[in-house]
């Protein structure tokens, strides 16, 4: 699928400072939800995602070795979600990459890089060793849960790693090929704590991410056969693109037939057109929730709450399509009670926000930033004002097929709106 970004979400890129995400993560889209789809590969694979094409392949070694020692894990938190590169998650296994400085002491911060030319440790285990330690959930509302006993394994499982990987496709069987998208920096940040420390270590540890899965962003033809290849290389040396450590085995793929798309509203332009928002689908259609007061608290959320909704507490599922609108209009005072870390609105996959359906002069929120993050997300005419929220950033948006209309974000510490990997969005 073409990369479209509209003229104003240019002109913001142009005077922010951006950064590359550690992980590119892809959550297959079950039923209307994302879930993440684990998958343990020694080859490439590639397979179809209702209209995408998806790639998944193993970590490796410039020798073209597969690193799977330890696969990374974070299960039993409030932010699990399968993916162990979440958010606001500690992971419970996983390798860890030595960068300069680092050591289980925790002594001095590590200068992660794009060098691959850094030792791979087996990390996080249940083995028992020298080293013991707790894993406990980071997210705020869980009060530093314990989630259980670890040990730290610092045997070597891999003398280096690759660092970049180029996704490329040909429509000749492999006569021409053409890059999709190239991805890199593999090394996801988490603290550490070790066993009966009041807290978690200073500084980060890196873990290896051992299986890459990735969607294609170009717009491959419909029903049409293509064979889509990796090449592993090293970031921090140009050369080795064109001279890689490794080529995946080449896989044949057709993609899937052509759909007839819906606009998420009839003035939507751009990347973001289509953009289902929480409309949901045939098999798992959205449901709407009525905002009917403006209280806000973040760790008790009433009925009728924006908050309430936006979480799906109803529902217990995060990610199921929904609707949002508003019957009452006026400023939603973001709990000033709740530690600053906590007052942020997540708006995640399948959501849309219809603040234009909010009475008198609108909705306005005060106090709190809001992250969209994710894909399938349409926000329509909401205010933000910063003001003693915790962000730098009145509002920021990473994902897929998201939708910015009508919005004004104000009182930025830093920047007022700050988007990065948007594939196939619009700001308008």
């Amino acid at each position: 699928m073409k990369r479209f970004i509209s003229t104003l979400l240019a002109a913001v890129m142009a005077a922010s400072v951006f950064s590359m995400p550690a992980f590119a993560r892809y959550d297959t889209d079950a039923e209307g939800a994302g879930t993440y789809e684990y998958k343990s590969t020694t080859d490439l694979e590639v397979t179809l995602d209702g209209e995408k094409v998806v790639v998944t392949f193993p970590a490796v070694d410039k020798q073209g070795k597969p690193i799977k020692a330890n696969p990374m894990t974070a299960d039993g938190q409030l932010m699990s979600t399968g993916n162990p590169t979440a958010g606001w998650t500690n992971p419970t296994s996983g390798m860890i990459i030595e960068y300069n400085n680092w050591s289980p002491e925790d002594k001095a911060k590590p200068s992660n890089d794009n060098s691959g030319e850094h030792r791979v440790l087996m990390g996080v285990v249940d083995t028992k060793t020298d080293i013991p330690l707790e894993i406990h959930d980071p997210y705020p509302d869980a009060n530093d849960k314990f989630i259980k006993n670890a040990y730290l394994d610092t045997d070597v499982v891999a003398d280096n790693f690759c660092t970049g990987y180029s996704i490329q496709y040909s429509e000749d069987n492999g006569a021409t090929w053409k890059e999709d998208h190239e991805i890199s920096s593999f090394n996801h940040g988490k603290k550490l704590r070790k066993a009966g420390a009041e807290k978690d270590d200073n500084f980060n540890t890196f873990f290896l991410e051992d299986q890459i899965t990735e969607a294609l962003t170009t717009n491959l033809k419909a029903g049409t056969e293509y064979k889509i290849k990796v090449i592993a290389f090293d970031k921090s040396i140009p050369s080795t693109k064109t001279s890689p450590y490794y080529t995946f085995t080449p896989q044949t793929v057709v993609t899937a037939t052509a759909k007839e798309l819906t606009p998420a509203f009839p003035t939507v332009e751009g990347g973001g057109k289509f953009s289902q928002g929480g409309r949901g689908t045939v098999d798992a259609p959205g449901d709407v929730y009525v905002v009917t007061n403006l209280t806000d608290s973040v760790t008790d959320p009433q009925p009728g709450s924006f908050r309430y909704g936006l979480e799906r507490r109803d529902t217990g599922n995060k990610t199921a399509p929904r609707t949002i609108v508003f019957a009452v209009g006026g400023t939603i005072k973001v709990d000033p009670a709740a530690g600053k870390n906590a007052r942020r609105f997540n708006v995640t996959d399948n959501t849309t926000i219809a603040g234009q359906t909010a009475p008198g002069q609108g909705i306005t929120f005060y106090g709190g930033s809001f992250k969209f993050s994710g894909k399938n997300i349409v926000v329509r005419y909401i205010r933000t004002k910063l003001g003693e929220g915790y962000d730098q950033d009145a509002a920021t948006a990473s994902g897929e097929n998201i939708v910015i209309d009508h919005c004004t974000f104000n009182w930025g510490v830093d920047e007022c709106f700050t988007a990065k990997e948007l594939i196939n969005s619009s700001i308008q």
